[in-house]
């Protein structure tokens, strides 16, 4: 009896039809929940956008969640618009505060454009002892990957610019790599973005290059004329222009777009004109709103492109 019993079961369990699989679920949209970290690019350093008020203009400050807000186009939330204009006084714990933020956001996309700046940059290393050269500035760089690397979404950060222009300005000599360090600095960041399949570098030190001959400039196909430096970067020789910013974001963004299926050109405005009507337009109503006394003949909304 127990062996007809013990049959029957075996052979009620070979005639069960399997359980159907569910389908994996399509990931989010990059643009679904964008947090943005970094330094004092992502915080507007010297960025603000000009409102005509009756008596004055009035320069309203801006950040780099600002100039992102005025590019995007399809459905999508900025959860964290971090950015600390004081990142290079304490860079390993200004980073790790920001990156605990973004991570606690759950985001789909990270904008870390400037994140690794004062990873580079800057003259005390993780010991925070003044840097004793390559190793010392590589060994800081591990510690900003280290916080890169907590992220499973897309992210996207810059590669190290030539910043010795600012030396005496904004810099002293001693926050700057010197060409073999940041030659060393660029190698180690390509090595360890390609390794990994979320990570987007961009190139700014090639882009800053260009700009710094003041022979004109492109991305993509967008073309900026000859002169266009003081248009682009600030007088500090650091700091993008509200201009700059905007030119950056469209390398972020296309650059993004080129290498995910999931995000088409019409998801963000790639005129940075328009982009920059769409931004001026937002703070003129903001102020509007906030009881400001704008001029009645301040810009009116823009036309999409």
């Amino acid at each position: 009896m127990q062996l007809l019993l013990a049959t029957l079961l075996c052979v009620h369990g070979l005639a069960t039809p399997p359980t159907p699989t569910s389908k994996p679920a399509e990931p989010p949209h990059p643009f679904t929940r964008i947090a943005l970290i970094g330094a004092s690019v992502t915080w507007g350093f010297g960025n603000s956008v000009e409102i005509p008020l009756e008596t004055y203009t009035h320069n309203e400050p801006i950040d780099l969640a600002d100039v992102i807000e005025a590019t995007l186009v399809t459905d999508h939330d900025i959860v964290v618009s971090g950015g600390d204009a004081t990142f290079f006084r304490t860079p390993q714990s200004s980073g790790s505060r920001q990156v605990n933020e973004a991570v606690a956001a759950e985001p789909t996309l990270v904008l870390a454009l400037d994140f690794l700046f004062w990873y580079g940059y800057g003259n005390r290393g993780t010991d925070l002892k003044f840097h004793t050269g390559a190793d010392s500035r590589l060994a800081m760089l591990e510690r900003g990957l280290k916080e890169l690397d907590r992220f499973t979404c897309p992210v996207v950060v810059f590669d190290f610019p030539d910043m010795s222009p600012a030396i005496g300005i904004m810099l002293s000599s001693s926050q700057v790599p010197t060409p073999d360090e940041l030659a060393a600095l660029n190698t180690r960041l390509h090595d360890w973005a390609a390794e990994r399949d979320n990570v987007t570098l961009l190139p700014l030190a090639a882009t800053i290059d260009e700009i710094r001959t003041n022979e004109g400039f492109t991305i993509q196909e967008l073309q900026w004329p000859a002169g266009s430096l003081r248009t682009i970067i600030l007088p500090d020789q650091l700091h993008p222009t509200t201009d700059g910013t905007i030119a950056l974001s469209q390398l972020a963004l296309r650059v993004l777009d080129d290498r995910t299926p999931s995000i088409v050109p019409t998801d963000y405005h790639r005129d940075p004109n328009a982009v920059r009507s769409h931004l001026d337009h937002v703070e003129i109503e903001e102020a509007r709103d906030a009881g400001m006394p704008v001029k009645s003949e301040a810009p009116t909304p823009p036309s999409e492109d």
